[in-house]
């Protein structure tokens, strides 16, 4: 057995597809941040060579992460063992359909945009600001006494209102109007003029109609 540098990309792999969890409980995501912020470090990925690929088997999810690192940059070569073709273990393993080219995850479907977001996240954290600009600490500590004073002399003068502000308005720098002795205008109500109507002038008696006796 040699152990030797490899790029993960010159590695296939030899399972059709794997669990989301390893052995010991930890899920791909699990792992693949701790990878990301250098918080882990795998083992050496166990190789075979066959038809003229190197194929992985021990370690395909281990592969499958690896791959992920080396596609953003983290990560160029992985240590790797390599050993002597055995049918018996290699055959045991090859269960891949496409030589190893991809590998299916089980038990999360969402397993791909779920590692995408670890990478967005872990980009971030790279280009962040750093806490201190949040905390107060880019506040030089050489800062004098008299500095502070003339700052806190300022902030005061910033804050507090003029004379000529409380001289209009008053102690406050807002004016302020008092309703206590407000009394509406007297609101005289419109006149109205009246003129009657004419009365209509009386019937004329017509005697037309009586009979001289």
């Amino acid at each position: 057995m040699v152990a030797e540098q490899m790029r993960p990309s010159d590695i296939r792999f030899t399972h059709d597809s794997v669990s989301c969890r390893f052995s010991d409980g930890h899920t791909l995501e699990e792992t693949f941040k701790d990878l990301l912020y250098d918080d882990v470090t795998l083992p050496p990925l166990v190789v075979m060579h066959y038809s003229g690929y190197w194929f992985v088997v021990r370690g395909n999810r281990r592969l499958y992460l690896l791959k992920k690192l080396e596609d953003i940059g983290k990560i160029q070569q992985v240590t790797v063992i390599k050993r002597a073709f055995q049918d018996h273990l290699f055959y045991k393993q090859f269960t891949t359909k496409n030589m190893g080219i991809s590998i299916r995850i089980r038990g999360n479907r969402f397993i791909e945009g779920t590692l995408r977001q670890c990478i967005n996240d872990w980009r971030y954290s790279k280009t962040r600001p750093s806490s201190s600009i949040f905390t107060g600490d880019f506040m030089d500590s050489s800062i004098s006494s008299s500095s502070s004073s003339s700052m806190d002399n300022w902030m005061d003068s910033y804050t507090r209102p003029s004379s000529s502000s409380i001289s209009m308005y008053g102690s406050g720098s807002i004016p302020r109007h008092s309703f206590s002795n407000y009394s509406p205008p007297s609101r005289t109500p419109p006149v109205r003029s009246y003129t009657p109507l004419p009365s209509p002038p009386p019937a004329k008696k017509d005697d037309s109609w009586c009979t001289i006796l």
